[in-house]
């Protein structure tokens, strides 16, 4: 990352914004409030259990002059929701902004559908969708309206691919994301946006447990060659909780490869596809007759909102494009269908003067969902 210009007394993208992270001591939790943090945001950092390293991830931020404060709270009790809410809202003297349910639970013994037990479907469903709901009511209540407001919530890959022995978890990602894009629709009129994250095969705790090295090694061979690190998804929540998202409601963001990515293009329509295009032909899905029967999205011309965006790209003024994963792999422009895939710029210009947030997304079809992949998210 390029160090910062010492003569540049532009405000962060997120100066003076408060946010709340449940989840965020542990895994892309922890990673978002960090991001968070260093974009300006001041970070309510709930966590379960674990006190010494939610204290540990405020005192770290602290000596980067970052403000933070844990808070213990279990996400599935109405009045423990409630209380996180008032005790972020008394450490900084004011009204949440942003709101991302990060919390999240997986069954680490992988059970068939046949053999999950009752107990551990519930406990899934407790903090994974009664959890999200309520955090996400909790939000829609508090969050003041023209505020800039953003709640972001967590779902998996694993919706579109819908692997065996994960039928609960995949269940209560489903509910997840229904509940978003609904609940992305009740605030739109308080300038409120909601967007689901749903990362693909991400390096924590929850992603690796139960996993031996040779399935770790698939994973990798049908992911780039690597396993999606926590800092991979953050900048996608910064963004989402940007200004620059202000026109970004209701999406399910496919944080991961898409198939077309890993392979080469099998088709000279699936070539032409790919092809770098000019400005013009990026930004007008109708182009072509045939792409232009296809789009969909709330960022396309001729789309309609509520669509699905898989991240290829994401920049932004304090993301480095050449970190220690290289540089994005393309900043090709797709324009593409509502029955296929579609990628989208969605760009606005930061605070810092020629700083731009911008980011490329794709909609994948059915042929990009039958990659088998798992989630890491949690």
């Amino acid at each position: 990352m390029a160090a910062a210009d010492p003569g540049n007394t532009s405000p962060l993208p997120l100066d003076g914004r408060v946010a709340l992270v449940t989840g965020g001591s542990r895994g892309i939790g922890r990673e978002v409030s960090s991001h968070l943090a260093a974009l300006g945001a001041l970070v309510a950092i709930n966590y379960a259990s674990n006190s010494a390293r939610a204290d540990e991830l405020v005192a770290e931020l602290a000596s980067r002059g970052h403000g933070a404060v844990a808070v213990r709270a279990d996400v599935s009790d109405p009045d423990a929701v409630r209380a996180l809410f008032d005790r972020a809202e008394e450490a900084f003297g004011s009204p949440l902004h942003i709101v991302v349910a990060c919390a999240g639970l997986l069954n680490n013994k992988y059970p068939a559908l046949a053999d999950t037990t009752v107990e551990d479907f519930d406990a899934m469903f407790a903090v994974n969708v009664r959890g999200t709901f309520l955090v996400c009511r909790e939000a829609a209540s508090r969050i003041p309206a023209n505020s800039g407001g953003r709640v972001v919530t967590f779902s998996s890959s694993i919706v579109g691919t819908l692997l065996p022995s994960y039928a609960a978890y995949t269940a209560t990602n489903a509910a997840v994301e229904a509940m978003t894009r609904i609940l992305a629709k009740e605030v739109a009129a308080k300038g409120v946006t909601a967007n689901v994250v749903a990362p693909g095969p991400v390096r924590t705790e929850l992603f690796l447990a139960g996993k031996d090295e040779a399935f770790l090694r698939r994973v990798e061979q049908q992911s780039m060659g690597r396993i999606a690190e926590t800092t991979d998804v953050a900048p996608v929540v910064a963004f989402l909780a940007s200004d620059a998202a202000a026109w970004v409601n209701g999406q399910v963001i496919r944080d991961r490869w898409p198939e077309q990515l890993r392979r080469p293009a099998s088709s000279s329509s699936q070539r032409r596809h790919l092809a770098p295009q000019t400005k013009e032909q990026a930004s007008c899905p109708a182009s072509s007759p045939a792409a232009s029967s296809r789009c969909r999205g709330a960022s396309c011309p001729g789309g309609s909102p509520g669509g699905e965006l898989p991240i290829l790209v994401l920049l932004h003024p304090f993301l480095s494009t050449d970190g220690p994963h290289g540089p994005p792999p393309s900043s090709r422009r797709h324009c593409g269908g509502r029955d296929g895939e579609r990628a989208a710029e969605v760009g606005a210009r930061g605070r810092g003067g020629e700083r731009k947030w911008v980011v490329a997304a794709a909609a994948g079809g059915a042929e990009e969902e039958r990659v088998a992949r798992e989630d890491g998210a949690g």
